[in-house]
């Protein structure tokens, strides 16, 4: 199982692998045991900017970041020889590097916006099987089934006392994301059809809150 966020938060983490006691136990259903699993041991690099700001509407805020690891021990979800079940185990070693670039602030009385954008490129740097001294033929491959390009871009068009009254506020929302496609397996013929295609969303939304956001009213259509 891989989670990533891509909400309206501003910001696009890098994909990181589920955490559970499921890893070591099991779910007694769908996935295996793997009491012989090893932590994952990560050496790694991350440098950034931050560019800050007030201005008349509130903050202007720009940031670039730059990271690059190299993770052994990877766990990773799989599937096992018996149909149906899977199991968590250690993969090897992997080497992570990208870099993601945000940009929020609020540009008028009325306007907030936010973009994001991160690339990374997690490949296998194992030169040989595990357990065994043959070849890796996925040596330098990119890991399957995670995402390497993604990102999202917001509009909130915001305004108080709309309606008339008093301590209230609403805003119009509208959120984009994207990810571009990726295989669900290493990639090792262009004539692969396994892939997970890119996916662009737009989410609306519209929110009015009273006494000074006490209460608040929410609208969402999702993937409009």
């Amino acid at each position: 199982d891989i989670t990533y966020d891509l909400s309206n938060t501003g910001k696009t983490p890098v994909v990181q692998p589920r955490r559970g006691k499921e890893e070591l136990v099991g779910n007694g259903y769908s996935i295996l045991p793997a009491t012989d699993l090893a932590p994952e041991r990560c050496n790694g690099l991350n440098a950034g900017v931050l560019y800050h700001r007030a201005n008349q509407f509130g903050f202007i805020e720009v940031e670039a970041n730059y990271f690059l690891n190299q993770l052994e021990d990877m766990i990773r979800y799989q599937a096992d020889m018996i149909p149906s079940m899977a199991r968590y185990a250690n993969f090897g070693t992997v080497r992570t590097k990208g870099a993601e670039i945000e940009f929020k602030g609020d540009v008028a009385p009325f306007l907030y916006i936010y973009g994001n954008a991160t690339y990374q490129d997690l490949r296998d740097r194992r030169k040989h099987e595990n357990g065994s001294s043959a070849e890796n033929p996925t040596y330098g491959k990119r890991m399957p089934n995670i995402p390497y390009i993604l990102g999202n871009f917001g509009i909130e068009l915001h305004k108080e006392n709309i309606f008339g009254g008093k301590n209230q506020n609403s805003r119009l929302l509208f959120d984009a994301q994207y990810v571009h496609e990726y295989f669900y397996d290493f990639e090792m013929s262009k004539y692969q059809d396994r892939k997970i295609p890119t996916s662009f969303t737009i989410d609306l939304g519209f929110e009015h809150s009273f006494f000074n956001e006490s209460i608040t009213l929410t609208f969402k259509v999702k993937n409009l």
